[in-house]
């Protein structure tokens, strides 16, 4: 007589289902145990569909819209989310990508958001270093690689000399300080490329910018879209250095992605930073503090010939171990398998 199926453990994860581009919560689903029944987010399948578990990632993008109208209605409708995970004492997890929302959330909103976090069980940080919550478990689960995803995808011969931005383009990230520092700082036959895409004012102020380029010795080139991960993969691996002058940084993606694929990061210092440049070897992840200017770029083109390996050490960050941590978190303990 054989056995009945085992019962699977029903997780809603806060964020759209996978797409055409590789994304974090993509490797969680991809390789999770068997027991373990993914659905992403809806408004419909929160409110009324069957889950035991509501596994959150940027929880800020629930209660806000650009829309004054979607915005209400939103925060409505995590009103009744709240009210709902509440009533059936559903098991809330939260990973913590941010230490605060990128562009701010208003006083109704952290207060909804505040409410979350209140029945939040337990805490997943991407490092040793974000701050821990009151209340709740906290696990610390490292940001996997992406060799595996993207290492796979045609790939390009490094351009020497050039200097690239790529990501969604957001004010904090200090692009326009890059374009001025790299006009500065740039030597002959060097040259800037960024790669993402962008709200249509800074857009502008950046397209101002570049048409006021003025070295003949340097080149400048942009392209203000989003990109498939083909294109992405052939944009980093033809630059020398991969760029991120952000103002702020807790973790980055990006800078996985750019490291997995070979190309070091210039980075802003912080805890999780030095420690990702200790992890990965001497070379690969160039620290820079306070702002960024022409020294930034000095300081790192001399860092750059002294890289202590042909690649950057990424061991323990292989998404099969990360998919079944998290179940485990989900399973509320017990061992990881």
């Amino acid at each position: 007589m054989t056995s009945p199926p085992a019962r699977r453990l029903r997780v809603l994860e806060s964020v759209a289902a996978p797409g055409p581009t590789v994304k974090y919560v993509d490797q969680v689903v991809r390789y999770a145990p068997d027991d373990i029944a993914f659905s992403f987010f809806s408004w419909k399948t929160a409110l009324f569909g069957r889950y035991e578990v509501f596994h959150v990632h940027w929880p800020e993008s629930l209660v806000r819209d650009k829309s004054p109208r979607r915005d209400k209605r939103k925060q409505l409708l995590f009103r009744l989310l709240l009210m709902r995970l509440t009533l059936f004492r559903t098991r809330v997890v939260r990973t913590v990508h941010n230490l605060q929302p990128h562009g701010g959330v208003t006083p109704v909103q952290q207060r909804l958001l505040a409410r979350l976090d209140g029945i939040t069980s337990t805490w997943v940080h991407l490092n040793d270093c974000t701050p821990s919550e009151s209340g709740g478990e906290v696990v610390v689960i490292p940001h996997g690689d992406y060799q595996e995803q993207l290492g796979v995808l045609p790939a390009r011969d490094a351009v020497p000399g050039r200097f690239l931005f790529i990501g969604r383009i957001e004010p904090y990230k200090q692009v326009g300080r890059l374009i001025a520092a790299m006009q500065d700082a740039g030597r002959a036959g060097e040259s800037l490329r960024i790669v993402g895409s962008a709200a249509a004012p800074l857009r502008a102020e950046l397209e101002t910018l570049l048409s006021q380029w003025s070295r003949e010795d340097v080149d400048a080139s942009a392209r203000f879209a989003f990109v498939s991960d083909e294109e992405m993969v052939e944009e980093i691996t033809a630059a020398e250095c991969v760029v991120l002058p952000y103002s702020e940084m807790h973790n980055s993606g990006i800078a996985l992605v750019a490291l997995s694929l070979g190309r070091p990061v210039i980075v802003p210092d912080g805890c999780v930073n030095r420690a990702l440049a200790e992890e990965v070897g001497e070379g690969w992840v160039l620290l820079f503090d306070g702002d960024f200017n022409a020294a930034t770029i000095a300081s790192a083109r001399s860092q750059l010939a002294r890289r202590s390996s042909i690649a950057p050490d990424l061991r323990g960050r292989e998404w099969q171990k990360i998919a079944a941590e998290y179940a485990r978190v989900f399973r509320g303990g017990g061992p990881a398998t």
